[in-house]
């Protein structure tokens, strides 16, 4: 991967500009919801290249809801859940064109959708206030995703644009279609018509995922139809007697995804108790879960999804941030001590004297930008550095190249230096075990990495 960077700056650079203008709520994700026997429960798998995840409560205000929400930033909403049990799960589908009513508002830039997101989570309450929304506006993000809408009554319904360029929405027992209507400048909505074929009437759930039901011969790269996630969800869901966190859980661990867009964050949602599930990724043997009325009570805050799972407590991030911490000090007492040691002349002191200072600068400077580095992404020790395989470059080494790249010449001259100082018997065994150790945990880094 690393021999193929250099030949590859425009396509680094096109694929940074697809992922600023593509939102990220919009990804390959799963997303499902269901009531039955008084539960209503909602399942999301948010699978995305980039790991890291905040999550955030803000409490409710004057006219405004509280709201949990989830993001690559703190204020930058992909999805939640507002106090009133609403909730906006969206999915990359394939593109199409979306037809615009002349004088209302367009939304159709990611960060109209994420404002637009906003808005709906801290002034809807039920899925009929989401529609009445929605008709307000020319919906242009449609051509990129889709959404499926919930709330704590039970309702919800799937929101695509058609063939034809119109809304569609998908309730459990019908499809009704809005069209633009140029001489009165509205979203009118059609007479009911009966669910595609593969839309079972009547079910007390429903799913989405990359296709669009709507268009079930339209595919892109994220997903099509026949799907397996779809598919196993639906079959689970179908031979369910009861639903319960646990179920969902166990539907998100089946369909979650790993490789090129691996599952970052599943959440399970609670709709009446107002109860949230965290599990990070897809890691579904530690849980994390809220009540929004008890986060509420300690005002606006957020959590790092990073420290909140307590990634940098893994055996081996500890165990190599302790081995390089000591290169940053060890390293610089061990030559000041050595400096000080007769050699066998003058010159001889004077040139090892060089050398140990080189030597420990490289191993201190590469100490201090790998603690950077797997500060910032500590997954990469604890899950293997799954964010920079598969050719992440745009959420990875566009950031981060340069460092990279300055770890693995510093790690290649320090493992040069370890073989030199082993063979002509350089310093004290202890510091040549010291150095040797601090040397393989770099490399350990860069072999995980690549």
């Amino acid at each position: 991967m690393i021999k193929k960077m250099p030949g590859k700056t425009i396509g680094l650079l096109l694929s940074l500009i697809l992922l600023i203008l593509s939102p990220d709520p919009a990804a390959a994700c799963t997303n499902i919801t269901g009531s039955r026997a008084g539960q209503v429960l909602v399942g999301q798998n948010w699978d995305w290249k980039n790991l890291n995840v905040y999550v955030w409560f803000e409490p409710p205000g004057k006219d405004t809801y509280g709201c949990f929400f989830y993001g690559l930033k703190v204020g930058y909403p992909s999805a939640g859940m507002n106090d009133r049990g609403l909730i906006i799960s969206g999915s990359l589908s394939p593109g199409i064109k979306i037809n615009e009513v002349v004088g209302k508002k367009t939304v159709g830039s990611a960060l109209e959708a994420i404002r637009l997101n906003n808005l709906l989570y801290r002034r809807c309450a039920t899925v009929g206030e989401f529609i009445e929304k929605i008709k307000k506006i020319n919906f242009k993000f449609l051509e990129t995703g889709h959404f499926l809408v919930s709330d704590r009554t039970g309702a919800s319904v799937i929101l695509e644009g058609d063939s034809k360029g119109n809304l569609v929405l998908f309730y459990r027992d019908r499809q009704v279609k809005i069209a633009a209507d140029r001489q009165t400048r509205q979203w009118v909505e059609k007479e009911p018509e009966p669910l595609p074929p593969h839309l079972q009437k009547n079910r007390d759930y429903q799913v989405i995922t990359n296709f669009l039901h709507s268009q079930l011969s339209l595919s892109s790269r994220l997903g099509w139809y026949p799907c397996r996630r779809y598919d196993t969800a639906v079959n689970i869901l179908d031979n369910s007697r009861e639903f319960s966190p646990q179920l969902f859980r166990d539907l998100l661990e089946k369909t979650h995804l790993e490789g090129e867009y691996p599952t970052k964050l599943s959440t399970v949602y609670d709709l009446k108790r107002g109860d949230v599930y965290l599990y990070y990724l897809h890691n579904f043997e530690k849980i994390i879960q809220f009540n929004l009325e008890e986060e509420f009570k300690k005002g606006t805050h957020s959590y790092d999804l990073r420290s909140l799972f307590n990634l940098r407590w893994h055996p081996l991030y500890l165990f190599c941030a302790l081995v390089l911490l000591s290169a940053v000090f060890a390293h610089p007492i061990g030559y000041m001590v050595q400096r000080f040691r007769p050699g066998k002349s003058p010159l001889a002191r004077k040139k090892r004297k060089k050398l140990a200072l080189i030597a420990l600068i490289a191993a201190g400077i590469n100490s201090v930008l790998i603690l950077i580095l797997i500060y910032r992404f500590p997954y990469i020790l604890s899950h293997q550095m799954e964010l920079v395989k598969h050719n992440l470059y745009e959420n990875f080494f566009y950031y981060h190249g340069k460092m990279f790249f300055a770890i693995l010449v510093l790690s290649i001259a320090m493992l040069l230096f370890t073989v030199f100082a082993w063979n002509k018997k350089y310093w004290s065994v202890l510091s040549r075990v010291h150095y040797s150790l601090v040397t393989v945990v770099s490399l350990v880094v860069i072999v995980i990495m690549i």
